[in-house]
């Protein structure tokens, strides 16, 4: 039964084996192959042209981005110089405004002490204004006073001396002997 069965598998086998011809399956396997091949070397063009797209496209945004934010940067950077403009301009207006009235109070001050100063006063007058802090004074008292007084540079005027000098010396110009 064996030696029966046996037969009969060889016959169906051959049977199936002449339903096809001869190296039909080897021509297929061959083309499928090649298709394979021809599809993956198109797949690595596709992919290598999708990454370099796609670089090109992530360059782009970067950029894109970049300048945006130095765009916000600089629009950041002047509303804060505008705040800080805004917000200290009246009280740098108030100080330069305060600093203004006192020195042209103290210059008013000085120069009419200086001016209604007696010859016998000066002295004491020049001594209450060094105690005061005054950082100069300009003596047109006939009175000398000493050239520094406790660091206070002092400048002696002797406008009667001048005008005598000046006096003397359009005369020597002139040749005028009067």
């Amino acid at each position: 039964m064996a030696a029966g069965l046996s037969r009969q598998v060889e016959t169906l086998c051959q049977l199936i084996d002449s339903l096809f011809e001869a190296g039909v399956g080897e021509e297929y396997l061959e083309r499928l192959v090649k298709a394979s091949e021809d599809s993956a070397s198109q797949s690595k063009i596709l992919k290598d042209a999708l990454v370099g797209e796609l670089k090109q496209i992530l360059h782009e945004i970067t950029e894109q981005q970049i300048q945006a934010s130095l765009v916000s940067q600089q629009n950041l950077g002047q509303q804060l110089v505008q705040s800080i403009e805004t917000g200290i301009r009246q009280p740098l207006a108030q100080i330069a405004d305060g600093f203004k009235t006192q020195r042209e109070d103290t210059g008013k001050d000085i120069s009419y002490a200086l001016e209604d100063v007696p010859a016998e006063a000066a002295y004491e007058v020049a001594g209450q204004l060094v105690r005061a802090g005054i950082g100069g004074i300009i003596n047109f008292s006939p009175v000398v006073l000493p050239r520094e007084w406790e660091g206070v540079f002092i400048h002696n005027i002797d406008v009667i001396n001048d005008i005598r000098f000046m006096v003397s010396h359009i005369t020597l110009q002139r040749g005028d002997t009067a």
